[in-house]
């Protein structure tokens, strides 16, 4: 899957959430620039239904990158999705903090997304959900949308103090099989987090309001 994105800038950090269902593995991520991607430890989640959602970064990234390219280990395209988001201000050594993943519990909307406790004080956290139901766009939690489609959707959080967060995503109707994946990244220093791009991709074309952010 290739997601196109605005140019890139030097030595951000580039965080790709991926979502898909259980014979799917994401085996890489890369981006047109050759910035180095990692997945985040731990963070991968699967649900009894078999849905998952996967998170990659890339610590440090090369400028003038356009594409963001997410390797799935089977041909199948069944509800992939990859959203991307370029900060700026992170740490470009070591900038993973925390995750959290649960899945299955489902229930009315709005849900509650996988709580992380983040390690640092001052944390850029990404939160992704893969449904079996159908997402609206509409963030909770003291969280932001950023894009969503029928089955996903990617918010996120800047804050400045140790403790645990939890990401609520709206549904149109109650779901019982979902996967979540949230991760926090730490700060680099006191300047203020800028989160530069929003961008997602969905192999097949669904209804969507794209919000305020930018998407292909």
């Amino acid at each position: 899957m290739v997601v196109a994105v605005a140019a890139t800038g030097s030595a951000n950090l580039i965080i790709v959430g991926c979502l898909g269902t259980a014979s799917d593995t994401i085996t890489g991520v890369a981006d047109s620039a050759g910035s180095t991607y990692v997945q985040a430890a731990s963070a991968r989640a699967l649900s009894a239904g078999g849905r998952f959602t996967d998170v990659w970064y890339c610590k440090s990234s090369l400028s003038g990158a356009t594409t963001v390219t997410v390797t799935y280990g089977t041909t199948g395209t069944n509800r992939r999705e990859a959203y991307v988001h370029e900060v700026s201000g992170a740490d470009t050594s070591s900038p993973f903090d925390a995750k959290g993943t649960s899945t299955d519990t489902g229930g009315a909307s709005p849900l509650s997304g996988a709580a992380v406790t983040t390690v640092a004080a001052n944390t850029y956290i990404l939160a992704i959900i893969r449904t079996s139901g159908s997402t609206t766009g509409v963030a909770g939690g003291g969280f932001t949308a950023d894009d969503f489609s029928l089955a996903g959707a990617a918010e996120h959080d800047i804050v400045s103090s140790q403790g645990t967060y939890t990401p609520t995503f709206a549904t149109s109707a109650s779901t019982t099989d979902d996967a979540y994946s949230t991760v926090s990244f730490k700060q680099f220093s006191a300047a203020a987090f800028q989160p530069d791009e929003y961008n997602w991709q969905a192999p097949v074309p669904q209804a969507f309001d794209p919000m305020v952010t930018i998407w292909q």
